[in-house]
């Protein structure tokens, strides 16, 4: 399981920019496995390409939905600065996730939450721009787990709102099996 995640990884990593990339199931599964653990088990600079690639396709849909549903204007230049604004964003967003250099911030579960299912709280891009924006402001970071502990029980969850809507049953099991504090 790790080296199918892993060679997904390395592809979208060895891209030029990802454009043409898709959030694949393997992709996705990487995302979801450190929003339900907490935890990385890739290199962290892969890991942070990758995040980078969701944030854009995240904050680009976020954009689009929310000039879709604004009411019409005369004026055309508010598009053109409407896009502005949103390179603005990413580029913002970016920068504070490239500070983390060596390791992911302990806010990374998270950060992997919001760019799964954007949407569930944020409904507009200014909402998750200052929600993204404040977990990138710490300075705590987490350590990679070693590969030979790539959990096998959280890959087979598909996305987080799977697990609310089967009243987490999934992340009971796993927890079951965690010694207690």
């Amino acid at each position: 399981m790790w080296e199918d995640d892993n060679a997904s990884l390395a592809a979208l990593c060895s891209g030029a920019d990802g454009s043409s990339m898709d959030f694949t199931p393997e992709l996705r599964r990487i995302v979801s496995m450190s929003a339900k653990s907490g935890k990385y088990w890739h290199d962290w600079h892969h890991l942070r390409q990758l995040l980078q690639f969701r944030l854009n396709q995240v904050v680009k849909r976020l954009y689009l939905d929310t000039a879709s549903s604004a009411p019409p204007t005369s004026n055309e230049a508010n598009g053109a600065d409407g896009e502005k604004a949103v390179y603005s964003v990413l580029k913002k967003l970016a920068a504070q996730l490239a500070s983390f250099e060596d390791a992911a911030p302990f806010t990374l579960q998270r950060i992997c939450e919001l760019l799964l299912e954007p949407d569930q709280i944020y409904s507009t891009i200014d909402k998750f721009e200052l929600a993204f924006e404040k977990l990138l402001l710490v300075t705590s970071t987490l350590d990679p787990v070693p590969p030979d502990s790539y959990p096998a029980g959280l890959a087979t969850a598909p996305s987080l709102d799977a697990d609310a809507k089967n009243g987490g049953e999934q992340n009971e099991e796993h927890s079951a099996s965690k010694p207690a504090a």
